[in-house]
């Protein structure tokens, strides 16, 4: 009974003791909550009837709240509701209200499902209903769905005057509500404007935390890298400070921006503090030959490399040689590596492709025999025979792969089925495909590029359909398949691609209808 009475207590806020004593029986709450049993009937389960019965007794509160089977299916239909099915979360809706079975609990599944569906008027109306009776609403479900919405119709004033109207009640804003603001302002090129709202937030109660700071951080760096340093220096005083790997990316975003100066000034500030990791470093050597430092890259990393015990700095300084064409000296730096840390898989792959790049077949070859266990090895070698014609020679080393008991990667598999399509092997390429189909979306692109080069739009549509069914497709796949279809001026199978893409994940692909936009407004490619 007391458990009962907490319970009551939890529903009806506002109820004396003693009005809550007064119901607090058993046989009302079984009114008040009725839950659909199973089929199979258990020692003391009432029957079906005597059930029905309880249920029709009236609930002596104003709030009748039902959980029964119909209501769960229902509840479950709102939460994963798609915007086509405005239509039927409206007719469940006046289907609910006609019962009079509509509690607290379904308007506020109604009010997210509207938000779901980009409703506005709904969504208003149903959170109009929900503040009679709950004039605090503190579910920040309920606010979030509703902020999200107003920035999907770029509704900046009215979102921003429902944070304000969740602050004046004491609701805390969270972490969503956060990210949907910074998600509008970086979708919309207003950086400064976000800039500025976390700043103005930062010194209110439940200000905006590190993680929201970092997604700034991150979003300026792609487009206003001055702002991204103003947003770092802000975020020093506010005492959020940055991980190795964070520092990583700062260096990377700074030397793709050819911003040298700063990146070695923060660079000697942690190593006087000591904080300065191997990843660090790696990253600031590749923004030093970015930007052609290769002078002062080799001299920080002559002054480190006696303490290396990790690949990335390596990898990087080789990288950067091959880049330039210094393939003596990428060699030299190869051996010396090689005789205190082991080559990875990726370091060999690294250097047999620039070999390849530069016309030393001879040492990529003899590469290839002294590092036959890494699998990176034979997809270079492998690729190299292939794109020289010699697909019979390619082939017979692919069986001699299998055979040693190594597993082709996904970019192997890939790399034999676009050679065999440039080759015309029609029939091995398929057998390999029906071996391989399951490993990922790249196995598919040499098949749907072979229908699009021979025009058979239906055949390719029919594949990539097929493939969804098992394997999900990445946006590269995606943007394949309106580029074929676009330039062969299908437009209605261009729309029917970007469908498919927003069914398979459930929201609004912008970024793919903004690529598709090119073949939209002129039938055609340019």
């Amino acid at each position: 009974e007391d458990l009962i009475k907490r319970m009551l207590r939890l529903v009806f806020p506002g109820r004396t003791p003693q009005d809550l004593s007064n119901h607090a029986t058993s046989h009302q709450i079984r009114a008040t909550y009725s839950f659909t049993p199973s089929s199979k009937q258990t020692n003391g389960t009432k029957s079906s009837k005597q059930q029905q019965q309880i249920r029709s007794t009236p609930s002596p509160h104003p709030e009748k709240r039902t959980f029964t089977l119909d209501q769960q299916k229902l509840l479950k239909f709102l939460h994963d509701v798609k915007e086509s099915e405005l239509e039927d979360v409206r007719k469940a809706e006046k289907d609910l209200q006609r019962k009079n079975r509509e509690g607290l609990m379904m308007k506020s599944a109604f009010l997210k499902a509207y938000c779901r569906c980009d409703a506005r008027e709904d969504a208003e109306r149903k959170w109009a209903e929900l503040r009679i009776h709950i004039p605090r609403p503190d579910k920040h479900g309920l606010w979030d769905n509703l902020i999200r919405m107003d920035l999907r119709h770029g509704d900046i004033e009215k979102a921003t005057f429902r944070l304000q109207e969740m602050r004046q009640l004491g609701i805390k804003p969270d972490s969503h509500t956060w990210a949907h603001f910074l998600n509008f302002y970086e979708s919309s090129h207003s950086l400064l404007s976000a800039f500025h709202l976390l700043s103005n937030e930062c010194h209110k109660p439940h200000p905006p935390d590190r993680i929201h700071w970092m997604q700034l951080m991150w979003a300026t760096g792609k487009a206003n890298l001055d702002l991204m340093l103003t947003t770092y220096f802000k975020m020093q005083s506010l005492g959020f400070n940055l991980n190795p790997k964070e520092w990583s990316m700062f260096f990377d975003y700074l030397g793709k921006m050819g911003k040298v100066d700063a990146m070695s000034q923060f660079f000697r500030e942690m190593e006087e503090a000591g904080i300065l990791d191997e990843v660090v470093l790696g990253s600031f050597l590749m923004g030093l030959g970015r930007n052609g430092k290769i002078d002062a890259m080799m001299s920080v990393f002559e002054k480190w490399k006696s303490k290396l015990k990790m690949h990335s700095p390596w990898v990087t300084v080789l990288t950067v040689h091959a880049k330039h064409g210094n393939i003596d000296t990428m060699m030299q730096l190869f051996e010396e590596m090689s005789q205190t840390i082991q080559p990875d898989d990726i370091t060999i792959t690294m250097i047999m492709s620039a070999l390849e790049g530069n016309g030393k077949i001879e040492e990529m070859r003899n590469l290839f025999q002294k590092s036959k266990d890494h699998v990176g090895s034979w997809n270079v070698f492998l690729n190299h025979l292939g794109r020289t014609g010699e697909t019979d020679e390619m082939m017979s080393l692919f069986y001699e792969m299998k055979a040693r008991g190594l597993i082709p990667s996904e970019s192997t598999w890939a790399t034999i089925l676009t050679r065999l399509g440039q080759a015309n092997r029609r029939e091995e390429m398929e057998a390999i495909f029906e071996e391989s189909k399951s490993y990922g979306s790249r196995i598919w692109m040499p098949m749907i590029q072979q229908h699009a080069k021979n025009k058979n739009y239906h055949e390719m549509v029919s594949l990539f359909l097929k493939m969804t069914k098992s394997v999900a497709p990445d946006d590269d796949m995606y943007r394949m398949m309106i580029s074929f279809l676009g330039e062969a001026g299908r437009i209605d199978d261009v729309k029917a691609i970007l469908h498919e893409a927003e069914t398979e994940r459930g929201r609004k692909q912008t970024q793919l209808w903004t690529f598709a936009d090119r073949f939209m407004n002129h039938g055609g490619p340019g």
